[in-house]
């Protein structure tokens, strides 16, 4: 396992320079286009048929150096650390394949689906930043382009500091960027984070820490619906980062779990039917909690790519349990064979048999677990307690320097300035108020405002 080390940071999200004249606002694409001309590494860390990601690293002399404090987004944490500088972003880099197949991928990339992932993915952000600790990493930086000069431009600064990438994927990049357009998201770094895959297969992890941390994963995605009514859809467990030393949750003697998650990855994502949703929070409301799950699994919950979902237990089977698949039906287990088959490709699972599918299956039914809605009621808790200590620690900041820190939970208008000249240009994002006083605040924080 691999991860980026930094235990000051437990919280979620960016914000745009400030102590800028009002008339003179940066847009927040400028200030990415300034760290990427001074990086001092642009690293790859991961690339597939979806394109390429990337870490991008700012000099500590740019960093620390007071009259750049305006090019610089800071820190959105729950603690000291908010306000502060940051030195990394993640960049997300694909090429748009909009009315053409490529080899290389299954599906076309188009410039709708760029632009509803950006859209859904900031939504996700304000709807969950009332603590600070967003369930997903936010966007500063979508940049969308056919333009061959801008096209060359990017892709020259981005491609020639890159580490990681070969000769001859970069000649293959020199010939694709000259005939599809480029979509590029910047977001902010989820800290000390590993995917759920990685943190199941480390030999370093105890068993324990593995059933905490799925049960964590499984968690966020449900309140990822509570929250927003949003479906995730794509439920592999690449797409949870398992985030270390953090303090989303707090037992009763204020210790913290030392474990969080943080969602990524939301071509996928749709809304859940209203029904749908009314069904999941009579089942959160009676504490049943894996049968809510079962609701974000099932073909109605969102899309018509669920529907597949209980013959895909190589990715979904951790978060939507058994799904009725007996182990002892030969014909139930040989008709899951076939639709693997006919999803995935014969020459994928040519080797699947039946005593090796049943084993399969059973491993997955046991790591889903018997106690799960012991175990999420429990996380439920723990969230609240670790809410009371963060409205506490940020009050205190607060009373000490009112200019510096806000107030949780925080107030949509603060969202509003938070993300001016995000994405949208100099425009800033206009949420409805429902805080107009101190009263309603001070009231927003009491348990009936966090839980629905």
């Amino acid at each position: 396992m691999r991860s980026i080390n930094d235990t000051n940071i437990f919280g979620g999200g960016l914000i745009l320079p400030y102590n800028t004249p009002k008339d003179n606002i940066i847009h927040s694409n400028e200030i990415f286009m300034y760290y990427l001309e001074n990086a001092e590494a642009i690293k790859l860390i991961s690339s597939g048929s979806y394109g390429y990601a990337f870490l991008l690293k700012l000099p500590d002399n740019i960093i620390n150096d007071q009259t750049k404090k305006h090019m610089l987004y800071r820190k959105m944490t729950p603690n000291k650390t908010y306000g502060e500088p940051v030195n990394m972003l993640v960049v997300k880099f694909q090429f748009i394949y909009e009315h053409v197949s490529n080899p290389r991928l299954k599906i076309p990339v188009k410039l709708a689906d760029i632009q509803n992932e950006i859209n859904v993915q900031t939504d996700i952000t304000f709807k969950t930043l009332n603590y600070l600790q967003p369930i997903c990493p936010s966007i500063v930086c979508a940049i969308v382009s056919t333009d061959i000069t801008s096209k060359l431009r990017l892709c020259h600064l981005l491609f020639s500091k890159a580490i990681g990438i070969t000769s001859t994927e970069k000649q293959i990049i020199e010939k694709e960027v000259m005939i599809y357009g480029v979509g590029l998201i910047a977001m902010e770094l989820v800290y000390n984070s590993f995917t759920l895959h990685h943190y199941l297969e480390s030999p370093n992890v105890n068993k324990l820490n593995k059933i905490k941390a799925l049960n964590i994963a499984r968690y966020t995605m449900l309140k990822l619906a509570l929250d927003t009514e949003y479906n995730h859809g794509d439920f592999h467990k690449g797409n949870i980062l398992i985030q270390l030393n953090g303090d989303y949750f707090k037992r009763m003697n204020g210790n913290p779990v030392k474990l969080s998650a943080s969602i990524i990855d939301f071509g996928r994502t749709k809304k859940i039917h209203p029904e749908i949703m009314n069904k999941i929070r009579e089942c959160v409301r009676n504490k049943e909690y894996r049968k809510a799950l079962g609701y974000l699994c099932s073909p109605e919950g969102s899309n018509k790519y669920i529907s597949n979902v209980k013959y895909s237990w190589n990715y979904f089977g951790w978060l939507c349990g058994n799904y009725n698949l007996d182990v002892n039906n030969d014909v139930q287990i040989q008709d899951y064979i076939n639709k693997m088959k006919t999803l995935y490709g014969e020459n994928k699972y040519a080797d699947m048999g039946l005593e090796k599918t049943k084993k399969f299956i059973e491993g997955q039914i046991l790591e889903f677990g018997s106690d799960i809605d012991v175990q999420i009621d429990q996380l439920f808790k723990m969230r609240e307690v670790a809410i009371d200590d963060l409205v506490k620690t940020m009050s205190s900041l607060h009373d000490s320097e009112p200019d510096k820190y806000p107030l949780l939970p925080v107030s949509n208008s603060l969202k509003n300035s938070l993300y001016n000249g995000m994405i949208g240009g100099k425009h800033k994002r206009k949420i409805k108020s429902r805080h107009t006083n101190t009263k309603k605040i001070k009231n927003a924080r009491s348990k009936k405002y966090r839980r629905k």
